[in-house]
């Protein structure tokens, strides 16, 4: 038996803003929606879906189902890893919703939070230091973001890399 739950448009931004991370396969839209909000976003080396959903969500509610339409198999080298196109697709999407992360400062932190961790497990600490830095900046309760800072710190980033699969 499957459960719909509408999602208002505020909600699912609230979502998207904290974590939720919505790839294109799991996204059903008319096409004509997608077109008036300008499809996707081919100025971002990553996370044009996450970008497309949350355009969606400023305009329209969405109905999540809990049935299992796809099975999605991730890889380490998957573009979606690629710790250079996380930081600068980071970049954009801060700049692009600079108005929305300003009322939204734990979405903030967690955007920078998840591009930080993609360059420390990358062993990139020195980039993912500064992103970790703009994350407790925006929200100094972002746990996540303080043990990802104590791994950068000891450079047991490897054991943190562990723990988080």
């Amino acid at each position: 038996v499957h459960t719909d739950e509408v999602v208002s448009s505020k909600a699912m931004i609230d979502r998207l803003l904290n974590g939720l991370d919505i790839g294109t396969q799991y996204l059903l839209a008319e096409i004509g929606t997608v077109r008036d909000i300008g499809g996707f976003d081919e100025s971002l080396p990553i996370s044009e879906d996450y970008d497309l959903c949350l355009r969606l969500a400023l305009h329209h509610d969405f109905v999540m189902i809990s049935d299992m339409l796809v099975e999605q198999s991730i890889s380490e080298n998957s573009i979606s890893f690629n710790p250079h196109l996380m930081g600068a697709a980071t970049e954009r999407l801060a700049a692009k919703y600079e108005t929305l992360f300003k009322k939204h400062n734990r979405g903030f932190s967690t955007l920078m939070y998840r591009a930080a961790k993609h360059l420390a497990f990358a062993g990139h600490y020195a980039k993912s230091f500064a992103f970790v830095r703009r994350a407790l900046r925006a929200n100094m309760l972002n746990w996540r973001a303080h043990a990802l800072l104590v791994g950068i710190i000891t450079r047991t980033i490897p054991l943190l890399r562990r723990s988080a699969e």
